[in-house]
């Protein structure tokens, strides 16, 4: 429905909405009827870090009964390779009949043609295919990884920021529309109401689970597009919370916010915006984090189907030596498998309906950092080490009881 794009949907939502006990048991993940999960491992170091991420939510669902099943779907170069396009028809559907989706890392670099001209648009594709609109993108500073911020320590601790990106339209969508010629080019820059309207159901989602504090950055002031957008974003969110004094919604325009972002970060919660603006506000809020590829993401549709997988969708040769990092473990940091496992998390959360499980997934992976930060290394970033340390702390946390109960995010 216009307007009405659901973020989550899953059995956390079935309770909310009182099913009685004699339904319970047919519910997405009971062992009845598991959720069904589709995996696209990718290439380079993308099947390991993927793995690694299923590893740990198998280890997850052991502890929460919990029912997954996985199921594999080609995607990246391998998939142009074997079958001539980076997204084949099966893997397609595969998506489309799944409850949510994980995607391993794309490519080896943005830019070469070493399997053909379009062998680096896999993830657009996909995207194309599954009708996403809409990007989430959290910037969270993990107080064990605090000096990795190119910012001061006071700046960024307790940072949590999340970004909500049109991801369809506006200067960069899906279908390129640019007509050039000898001396000149021109490219199309438009949205639509109901364009509009499906990103700001999405923020506003995200808002109420937060602290209902949303930042639109645009810049009205000089573009006709943007104009538009601030004002049917502003109209859908006093349409939808008429009455109610929970939602604060400001506007910025994107060469303040930029600036206001580096100087006071923590001023931000839930930032929502255009597709070119977002483009860039990702890279700065994730050189924010640091440099060593943490950062997870998601993707929505309007049917309610999402991806979830590194916010660098390229292998780390794509960014230079060590994916950005000059600590020389470019090896270790290659093969981190974190951004992908709290991809997961956000599958958790926000594909499946299961915050519980998320949160359980998150403080396994704070005991990790915590026990990282004391032996003063880095090296267990590397995926087995790190997966091994990931599973032990899951089974440390359920030895101790440190799991949400059955009618909280299992059977």
């Amino acid at each position: 429905t216009k307007g009405e794009v659901r973020v989550v949907r899953g059995r956390a939502s079935a309770r909310a909405r009182g099913r009685n006990a004699t339904v319970v048991a047919l519910e997405k993940g009971s062992v009845q009827n598991p959720y069904k999960v589709a995996y696209l491992p990718g290439d380079g170091v993308g099947p390991e870090v993927t793995q690694s991420a299923l590893t740990v939510l198998r280890s997850l669902a052991d502890y929460t009964e919990m029912h997954l099943d996985f199921e594999e779907g080609v995607f990246g170069e391998k998939a142009l390779e074997q079958m001539g396009t980076e997204v084949p028809d099966e893997t397609v559907a595969l998506c489309k009949r799944s409850d949510a989706v994980l995607r391993g890392y794309q490519g080896f670099s943005k830019g070469s043609a070493e399997h053909g001209a379009d062998s680096v648009t896999g993830h657009v594709k996909l995207g194309k295919a599954l009708g996403l609109f809409a990007q989430l993108r959290p910037t969270v500073i993990y107080p064990q990884l605090e000096t990795e911020s190119p910012l001061k320590q006071g700046l960024v601790q307790g940072l949590d920021i999340m970004l909500v990106r049109e991801v369809s339209a506006g200067a960069l969508r899906y279908d390129d529309e640019a007509m050039q010629e000898s001396h000149e080019v021109k490219q199309t820059f438009s949205y639509t109401e109901e364009e509009v309207d499906n990103v700001a159901s999405v923020a506003l989602q995200i808002a109420e689970a937060r602290n209902g504090k949303i930042h639109n950055v645009d810049k009205a002031d000089r573009l006709s597009v943007s104009a538009f957008w601030r004002k049917k974003l502003h109209s859908y969110i006093e349409r939808a919370t008429a009455g109610r004094q929970d939602i604060r919604l400001r506007d910025m325009f994107i060469d303040d916010f930029c600036r206001e972002l580096i100087q006071n970060p923590k001023k931000f919660d839930v930032v929502v915006t255009s597709n070119l603006f977002g483009d860039m506000i990702a890279e700065v809020m994730g050189s924010i984090a640091g440099p060593l590829r943490l950062s997870p993401s998601a993707w929505f549709g309007a049917d309610g189907l999402s991806v979830y997988g590194p916010a660098d969708i390229f292998n780390a040769s794509a960014y230079g030596s060590g994916g950005g990092s000059g600590n020389g473990n470019a090896r270790q940091l290659s093969t981190n498998p974190v951004a992908m496992i709290r991809s997961a998390s956000m599958m958790l959360r926000y594909g499946l309906d299961e915050p519980a499980a998320s949160d359980l997934l998150e403080k396994a992976l704070m005991k990790v950092l915590t026990d990282m930060e004391k032996d003063s290394t880095t090296a267990d970033f590397e995926a087995a080490a790190f997966t091994d340390a990931m599973v032990k702390a899951l089974e440390y946390m359920h030895q101790f009881e440190m799991v949400c109960s059955p009618g909280e995010c299992g059977e």
